[in-house]
């Protein structure tokens, strides 16, 4: 009977185990994605047991175990670390064919010595022998690294990060693998979310970049991407889940956005301090994005002659008849409202399919 998962698994022909034994298998990695914690790099963590290398922040290994029914509290919950890998052995039986069942039994095989199948009823067994091995100085996260022969990592890392165990390892000479940021602006791009204002404040403070419209968003994230340049930064990895795109100009943007927002913040602030209120909400489902904004007002607003006071007319000056022209002019739709002391402007845009 042929071994489970031997040297040449997933090598179906002799062409194939020729190509990856003598020339790929003793090739240097250039890993230019991953989730592993540079200050854990700079500090060569050594894990106490197996638990915190697997599902300390796998979260495909997460997402696995919540498909499986697992309940939250043995996943990221407040299960020990026993009952977390027990949980997590009992999902991986069930996960034949899938890669993460794959990847688990060769890094036991390669780094821990564990030929068999890791399951509920061998979890114990696995468990003991991954914590036994972890105790070895040859196992902490620098030696791990250099056991897979890496030269380069790259990773994960978020616009307002400050790089500073980046730093440290470049001007640590004890370790020879060169240690790389990565641009993961997620978090830049996520308005929906209701953490976003927290995050636009933070963005701020590390570039020094008041963040109030779409052109001061631009510089502030620019800024950042010449501080990541200069920590060597070269590569960006972006979680689109789908792309939007509907052309329009930068200033059609710094109309609908920053002048909407400014006028909500100006007539909220006309309310009683209990009675201010703001809320945005930006929302895609298929091909039509949302734009909603809200505020509380202390007058009844005239919608048919609603139009701005401001001084400065070139970028303020529009009113709201002005900004429906643009949407307008941009294939969308807008409604204005007033009701139970909130003014409501709504916006749709249709994505436009002769740029897809």
């Amino acid at each position: 009977m042929k071994a489970f998962m031997d040297k040449d698994f997933l090598l179906s022909s002799e062409t194939s185990q020729k190509l990856f034994h003598e020339y790929a298998e003793n090739m240097p990695i250039v890993d230019y994605h991953c989730h592993i914690n540079p200050q854990e790099i700079a500090e060569d963590r050594k894990f106490e047991n197996i638990t915190q290398v697997w599902l300390g922040g796998d979260h495909y290994k997460w997402r696995q175990m919540r498909s499986n029914g697992v309940d939250e509290y043995y996943i990221t919950g407040g299960a020990s670390d026993r009952e977390k890998f027990q949980k997590w052995a009992e999902t991986l039986e069930k996960a034949i064919g899938n890669p993460l069942y794959h990847w688990s039994h060769l890094e036991l095989q390669r780094y821990f010595g564990y030929t068999g199948h890791l399951c509920g009823e061998t979890a114990e067994e696995v468990w003991n022998l991954c914590n036994a091995k972890l105790q070895e100085d040859g196992m902490s996260v620098r030696n791990l690294i250099r056991q897979s022969n890496v030269k380069l990592i790259c990773t994960t890392d978020d616009p307002v990060d400050s790089l500073e165990w980046h730093k440290k390892l470049a001007e640590d000479d004890t370790f020879e693998v060169k240690v790389l940021p990565a641009w993961r602006p997620d978090k830049a791009m996520n308005l929906e979310k209701p953490e976003y204002a927290d995050y636009i404040k933070t963005l701020s403070e590390v570039s020094g970049i008041e963040v109030k419209d779409f052109a001061s968003m631009k510089e502030a994230i620019l800024n950042r991407m010449d501080f990541f340049d200069s920590m060597g930064c070269c590569v960006s990895d972006h979680a689109l889940e789908y792309v939007m795109y509907a052309p329009a100009s930068e200033e059609d943007m710094m109309i609908i956005m920053g002048n909407l927002l400014e006028n909500a913040m100006e007539a909220s602030m006309k309310c009683q301090i209990e009675e201010r209120r703001i809320e945005l909400t930006i929302q895609q489902i298929n091909e039509i994005v949302f734009l909603d904004v809200k505020n509380s007002i202390s007058d009844t607003v005239n919608l048919n002659g609603f139009q701005s006071q401001k001084a400065d007319k070139i970028m303020h000056g529009w009113g709201i008849k002005n900004i429906k022209q643009i949407v307008d002019e941009n294939h969308g739709e807008m409604q204005c409202a007033c009701k139970d002391g909130m003014f409501d402007v709504n916006i749709i845009f249709m994505e436009d399919k002769e740029y897809e």
